[in-house]
């Protein structure tokens, strides 16, 4: 009598489904609760947003089904936070924001420097939330944000003398 190998095949799947989830588990940044962690030149930043320098952010999201949802929130212009982390804008190709679990967004340097485009809200508790207002589909609205790596500007070459 043959097996069927279909039942463990799937015992398999799952068994490394399971490593690799604790592995992307354990592998996460631990940032501490109301911080980012800034990643730019090499070098990892802790970054804490100062509460008394946030603003009122008003605007309109967009999801995939074309409901609009009005936001109304506290929070920070990206290139706020990084000119506060001493990162000048022309250093800037664009940023990469990652959620705890994983999510990612893009925006550009053109998107952070627009006025009113790209925030970072305080979410609930202390987490933070990316939004980016303008786009159709809300998908780079990132929740429960623990990084931002800045991805540098190319450097012009120097002529040689």
């Amino acid at each position: 009598m043959k097996r069927s190998v279909t039942p463990r095949l799937l015992l398999i799947l799952i068994l490394l489904t399971a490593v690799l989830a604790a592995w992307h588990l354990a592998a996460a940044s631990e940032t501490a609760p109301g911080t980012l962690v800034l990643a730019f030149d090499g070098s990892e930043t802790v970054l804490t947003p100062d509460p008394l320098a946030a603003v009122t952010v008003e605007g309109k999201s967009v999801n995939g089904r074309g409901e609009v949802r009005e936001i109304h929130a506290e929070g920070w212009p990206l290139s706020s936070l990084l000119q506060a982390a001493e990162i000048e804008p022309e250093h800037i190709r664009g940023v990469s924001v990652l959620a705890v679990d994983g999510y990612s967004a893009a925006v550009s340097a053109e998107e952070i420097e627009e006025e009113g485009k790209v925030f970072l809200l305080q979410g609930e508790g202390t987490s933070f939330r990316l939004i980016v207002f303008g786009d159709e589909n809300s998908r780079r609205n990132v929740k429960d944000v623990v990084r931002l790596v800045v991805e540098e500007a190319a450097k012009e070459a120097v002529p040689a003398a």
